[in-house]
């Protein structure tokens, strides 16, 4: 082999070495290009995570300060009419807050949470927010809303923020706090009977805190469901939501009762005479054949209320009487009870009625017209 032909050998594989290690610098170029994005995308995915957590912690501490207001409006078992059975039931569940050392002195423990159970609008929200006033105590309502997220974990870090809340809220003021669940068969459904595993995490989250709750926690639960069917059953096991009690509808009499409780007290906070009624009875028979509930019969007073508000700023008498001076007669809630059953069927919402019967024109009809007649000159002559 000649010189010539050695040195040209040499470049060749000079060259092959060359293209060899540039083939594999590219590689590595490349895949050092494609770890630089899996890196980028790493980052990206972290920072949205620490968004939704920062976006999720914000939506807490929202929660806490601005949609839970722990006091209560002045309302106490005296405003609440028709359940005279229940309420002392309610009062005897009080003890074991008031006086626990009663309890212990006879080697038991007092019950640790209250289940009302019943159909809607009989008065198991009202009845909680009277406990909180009669012991003195906070009133924390748990939105279930705001607490089921579509992200795993959320919820039950949600509940147990709120559950410490609470707590800290004792520990700062020395008073205790209701916790209440309204719909409770929302937030304790049977484990299981749900799409997903949120609800039984939930369960989970209560359970857990209610077995390790101590009385220097100074938490009181209730809750109150319209369906007790639907609860989990370890909810009403003992240490847990174990003192239950039934809220019915009202009798004829406990209708009266309530009628005339809810009349005082929305005087009360009126601080004036509004409703003009001669016969409780009367209105009470009316309310029972339409199987009202303590809700119903609060929204007729309501609705009356409003309807006069408006007659009376649309007519020419508010240039001259202050509307203070106007006053709502038996007359005008029964017309306001007759007319009900429609809008009942419009909003679904209040008792049944045939659909017969809401035509208002048929009013008169429906009741006595000699009654009428005399309220109407009533209404007319004032009450000079």
């Amino acid at each position: 082999m000649t010189e010539k032909n050695s040195h040209s050998n040499k470049d060749e594989n000079w060259l092959e070495e060359r293209k060899k290690l540039l083939e594999s610098l590219q590689k590595f170029q490349e895949v050092a290009f494609k770890q630089y994005q899996h890196i980028n995308y790493l980052q990206q995915i972290v920072d949205e995570q620490k968004a939704l957590l920062e976006k999720y912690e914000q939506g807490v501490e929202d929660l806490v300060e601005n949609d839970l207001n722990l006091e209560v409006e002045d309302v106490t078992f005296s405003d609440i009419g028709g359940l005279g059975d229940v309420i002392q039931k309610i009062q005897h569940f009080q003890y074991g807050i008031l006086f626990p050392q009663m309890y212990k002195s006879f080697a038991i423990k007092p019950p640790k949470g209250l289940l009302m159970h019943g159909p809607p609008g009989c008065g198991k929200t009202m009845i909680a927010k009277a406990m909180a006033n009669e012991i003195d105590s906070f009133f924390m309502e748990i939105p279930m809303t705001k607490i089921i997220s579509k992200y795993v974990g959320e919820a039950e870090r949600t509940l147990d923020e709120l559950l410490l809340h609470a707590r800290n809220t004792h520990n700062e003021y020395g008073k205790k706090v209701i916790v209440f669940v309204d719909e409770a068969e929302q937030m304790f459904r049977k484990r299981g009977s749900y799409d997903h595993g949120v609800n039984d995490r939930i369960v989970n989250v209560w359970l857990r805190t209610m077995d390790g709750m101590s009385e220097s926690d100074g938490l009181i639960f209730v809750a109150a469901t319209n369906h007790l069917e639907m609860m989990d059953d370890a909810i009403t096991r003992a240490g847990r939501f174990d003192y239950v009690v039934e809220i019915p509808k009202p009798d004829k009499k406990g209708i009266e009762d309530i009628l005339r409780k809810q009349v005082a007290y929305t005087e009360k906070k009126a601080n004036r005479t509004i409703y003009q009624i001669d016969d409780y009875g009367r209105l009470a028979e009316m309310l029972y054949q339409r199987k009202v509930t303590g809700a119903d019969i609060k929204e007729v007073l309501r609705i009356t209320s409003e309807r006069l508000i408006a007659e009376f700023i649309e007519s020419d008498d508010s240039l001259v009487v202050g509307l203070p001076a106007t006053y709502i007669y038996q007359s005008q809630l029964e017309k306001t009870l007759y007319s009900y059953g429609k809008i009942k069927h419009e909003k679904k919402i209040g008792f049944n009625v045939k659909s017969d019967e809401d035509d208002s024109g048929n009013f008169e009809d429906f009741v006595d017209r000699s009654y009428l007649e005399r309220q109407k000159r009533k209404n007319h002559h004032g009450d000079g």
